[in-house]
């Protein structure tokens, strides 16, 4: 489907409100409890916001934090990486925040 800009903001205004979806993963393969609940607020996040999910898989999200885990925890030096589930200007984003 197709949003014009007047659905987006209708969209937007219903979901900027909605506090945050947050999951503190340190091994995104050993805790896929967490990983299926936070797949589930990023994809019913994008539906509230009117966008398009038909290219999200579980198992595509849970490879992409487990590399996005891997990344930051050899970067930062870090044991685990907490994931938000934010919406900015009507836009899901899907935020990763280094934990010690």
């Amino acid at each position: 489907r197709h949003f014009g800009a007047a659905a987006r903001e209708v969209a937007a205004s219903r979901t900027q409100h909605a506090p945050p979806f947050s999951v503190t993963c340190s091994d995104p393969d050993r805790e896929t409890g967490e990983v299926e609940r936070l797949f589930e607020a990023f994809v019913k996040a994008k539906q509230k916001a009117g966008e398009d999910i038909e290219q999200f898989s579980l198992d595509c999200f849970q490879n992409f934090l487990r590399g996005k885990t891997q990344q930051l925890r050899e970067q930062k030096g870090c044991r685990e990486v907490e994931y938000v589930v934010a919406v900015e200007e009507g836009q899901v984003r899907l935020k990763a925040r280094v934990k010690s």
